[in-house]
């Protein structure tokens, strides 16, 4: 059997979630390499630590953003969207999350804020029922009562150049977003794509199905 257009077309969840999958994991290899400490810390005594600091942080918001956008993606198409509406999303973190049902933007969003989420039941999504994620607390953040979930997101898919664009080139403009933020929306649509996964990308191809 050889990859032709029909294949694809037939495999479209598992090569979108795959795809997603491996720039999670370089993200996360890429954090376990520097902590979360270093990544999140601004204030260095000399300017080549300053430098340093600078581009391991934009680094981190470049290899999020880009887990972000595939894993927005890969669950629309999941939810009926085609490769035509992505074209219209771009790169933009909100445009994608405001075509997201409902239920996984509450799940996003409680999140994001709740430190006392409970720990992510996988068996739950089996029979489609609503878990909040659990998330490293090194992550959380406070409730905001000013600041919502979507200006936030906003802040980072609002400018012309957005950012997912700009940290690929930390030289060339100055990278100043919340990295804290745009990591942890990574690792909650990693947690939250277990609910779209088939049986076999769920458990691993060894399984007989």
């Amino acid at each position: 059997m050889f990859v032709d257009e029909d294949l694809i077309q037939r495999n479209q969840d598992t090569i979108n979630f795959f795809n997603a999958d491996a720039m999670f994991e370089e993200l996360s290899n890429f954090v376990d390499k520097y902590g979360y400490k270093y990544i999140f810390n601004r204030d260095f005594a000399t300017e080549e630590e300053c430098i340093i600091n600078y581009c391991v942080r934009s680094h981190a918001v470049k290899l999020a953003m880009d887990a972000c956008e595939h894993y927005s993606k890969a669950i629309l198409i999941k939810n009926g969207y085609q490769w035509d509406d992505m074209k219209n999303v771009g790169h933009n973190l909100l445009r994608a999350y405001e075509l997201f049902i409902d239920d996984d933007k509450d799940i996003i969003k409680n999140t994001v804020f709740f430190k006392d989420s409970p720990l992510i039941d996988y068996s739950a999504y089996k029979s489609n029922s609503t878990v909040k994620l659990l998330i490293s607390d090194d992550l959380r953040t406070p409730k905001s009562e000013s600041v919502s979930f979507e200006e936030r997101l906003s802040s980072l898919s609002s400018e012309r150049i957005l950012p997912n664009i700009k940290s690929r080139y930390p030289g060339q403009t100055l990278v100043d977003y919340d990295e804290k933020f745009i990591i942890a929306y990574a690792t909650i649509l990693h947690e939250l794509c277990y609910k779209y996964k088939t049986i076999r990308e769920f458990y691993g191809d060894e399984i007989a199905l």
